[in-house]
């Protein structure tokens, strides 16, 4: 990846990084893939994570952002 500086709280910084990129080593399949990408536009960087997992249920998709939310009621 291309070397680029961030300005935020590292520890909020921490925090994201380490659930996106837990979550997806928990749900990706068995010998699957984690790819992520660093696309740099103008001064927007966007970071992509993904996984080889079966992702998120369409009907859970506008929950995501509330507070507490979990796809999984089990847990």
């Amino acid at each position: 990846m291309e070397k680029v500086e961030v300005y935020a709280d590292q520890d909020l910084f921490e925090h994201v990084w380490l659930n996106l990129i837990t979550n997806a080593i928990r749900y990706a399949d068995e010998n699957g893939s984690i790819v992520i990408e660093l696309k740099k536009i103008g001064n927007q960087l966007t970071v992509c994570i993904k996984d080889s997992g079966k992702g998120i249920p369409e009907a859970a998709i506008p929950h995501l952002f509330e507070r507490f939310y979990k796809v999984d009621k089990a847990r």
